[in-house]
């Protein structure tokens, strides 16, 4: 593709320069900044957005399409143009479009030849530096669900008074399994490893590496860590940057404890068991703080940016449980003391706006629940929620809506318990013989269409599309199950992970039919939710 650059003379300094980047700038939250930067600095900036984000997942990765380079984040093609006496940046812009592949992309831009043949599309960026998907103030007015950490508790004016990320591990393979014994083993593996490492590094390199590292700062020194002074076989041990500078502390790491297995919401109905140990846990974030002992109990309504999705958990969520996960929880604990993480602002403001004094806040945390399910919240904001936390407006139908978030929470929570879709043909054999497991174990579920292959003895057909339209973050609650429920082997530590080793293959299948009859049902209650005022 060719563009001219202005004239250059003795009084014109301008230019062009350009690049093959990483499209996320365009519309990431934390490229806000820097969209405004180079508005001030250029006279006009040509984009071509070429999409293909592959870190995405369901309908939005089909919509992101091919990949020009056959890699996983998103291309753009961008130029930056420079005018002496031009102050105004104009910014123009072209999306290549939906669900095309690599090819169609290519082939496109052979056919322009020139920038000038692109049909651009002109961008005036609002005040929060937004250039596509823009933003509106309205969103602005209504109440936050996050506190704000610059101000005191007594300042807040946020509806909970405690947030946290999902749990950040930085070695899944190692600290996560179906099974509690490879666990236990997988774990006490690293365990040894570690210390093993601890002691030799001790014994032969500690007073050398500090000798010549003295002028490292003190937070860079595990960058100097290598393969003479630790154990990079990943088959054995998983370093992260807070287990290297355990190290460098001469922290010794005791044995396995039975008592930090806890059961982890992995992905969205897909239980596992978690190692919960702030050694091997990279970013626990405030979870200590709401699920302290393996006997304190919790609920959270989990969230995610981008796809925008919430959905309710019971148990320690996985930082990727529906995205980047952000938790909001029923309690915190503090001094082995339960309280309500629903602020005393937030229920006085119900309260008062709704000129009524039975509200609890066990009501708004239902209510939130609904409304973050509504499809009129989720479509009118759906700029504001793919960047921001988000928040709600007091809606007149406040007590209908908490009765169904209640409903909705209550499906999801108890979603083991759920009932099993009948109305299914299933080619499978007399279910009076359930004595052999094995015949319901699976490696990899597929599906084609809206039928199931669950393995060589069982197919589900007749599996309704109702059943697919309830989405979280991009992605049907079946193709969950379907996805996560199956026997991988990660490619870094060969551990191997096997979903049979849970409670056994039937759980899976029944799982599965469970999971089935809740998507149905949960499309009918959103449906019901949506019907009702959200603001």
């Amino acid at each position: 593709m060719h563009y001219y650059p202005p004239p250059q003379g003795e009084n014109n300094q301008g230019g062009i320069i350009g690049f093959i980047v990483n499209g996320g700038f365009i519309d990431a939250t934390s490229a806000d900044g820097f969209r405004k930067c180079i508005a001030k600095e250029f006279s006009n900036i040509y984009i071509l957005n070429l999409r293909g984000n592959t870190r995405t997942s369901g309908e939005k990765a089909k919509q992101e399409g091919g990949n020009i380079f056959d890699i996983r984040v998103g291309i753009a093609i961008i130029f930056f143009v420079k005018e002496k006496d031009k102050k105004e940046c104009k910014i123009h812009y072209y999306d290549i479009g939906d669900y095309l592949d690599r090819e169609t992309k290519l082939q496109k831009l052979v056919e322009f030849k020139s920038i000038l043949n692109v049909p651009l599309t002109h961008i005036t960026p609002n005040s929060k530096g937004d250039w596509i998907n823009q933003r509106g103030d309205e969103f602005d007015k209504l109440i936050p669900l996050k506190n704000d950490k610059k101000k005191s508790i007594d300042d807040q004016q946020s509806i909970f008074t405690i947030n946290s990320c999902g749990i950040a591990t930085s070695r899944d393979s190692w600290v996560y399994s179906f099974s509690k014994d490879r666990l236990r083993d997988n774990m006490q593996k690293c365990i040894d490893t570690y210390n093993d490492d601890l002691e030799r590094f001790n014994k032969l390199y500690r007073i050398e590496f500090f000798q010549i590292h003295k002028d490292i700062k003190k937070s860079e020194l595990y960058k100097k860590l290598n393969d003479k002074h630790i154990t990079t076989d990943e088959t054995k041990i998983s370093w992260s940057r807070a287990l290297k500078k355990d190290l460098l502390k001469n922290k010794k790491i005791q044995n396995f404890d039975e008592n930090n297995i806890r059961i982890s919401s992995y992905c969205p109905f897909v239980k596992e068991y978690l190692y919960y140990d702030k050694t091997w846990n990279e970013e626990q974030s405030q979870l200590p703080q709401l699920f302290p002992k393996n006997i304190d109990e919790n609920l959270l309504i989990n969230t995610t940016r981008g796809n925008f999705s919430a959905l309710i958990s019971e148990d320690i969520p996985d930082l990727h449980l529906i995205g980047d996960t952000q938790a909001f929880p029923l309690y915190f604990y503090e001094d082995e003391n339960k309280e309500y993480a629903i602020s005393d602002f937030a229920l006085d403001k119900f309260k008062e706006q709704l000129q009524d004094e039975t509200i609890s806040k066990e009501d708004i945390f239902y209510y939130i629940y609904a409304i973050l399910n509504h499809r009129g919240y989720k479509n009118k904001y759906k700029f504001h929620l793919a960047k921001e936390p988000p928040r709600v407006a007091i809606s007149k139908d406040f007590k209908n809506l908490s009765i169904l978030g209640k409903k909705l929470a209550t499906l999801h929570l108890n979603y083991e318990n759920n009932e099993m879709y009948k109305n299914v043909e299933c080619k499978d054999r007399d279910f009076d013989d359930l004595d052999n497991d094995g015949y319901y174990k699976v490696t990899k579920i597929r599906k084609i269409g809206n039928d199931i292959f669950y393995n060589q003895n069982i197919t589900i057909k007749n599996i309704p599309s109702k059943a697919y339209e309830y989405i979280i973050n991009g992605k049907s609650a079946i193709d969950w199950i379907i996805d996560e429920y199956q026997i991988s082997i990660n490619k870094k530590s060969l551990i191997e992970n096997n979903p049979n080793e849970y409670q056994g293959g039937q759980y899976i299948y029944e799982l599965l039919l469970k999971i089935i009859d809740l998507s149905i049902k949960s499309v009918d209650l959103i449906n019901e939710i949506s019907k009702l005022e959200f603001e």
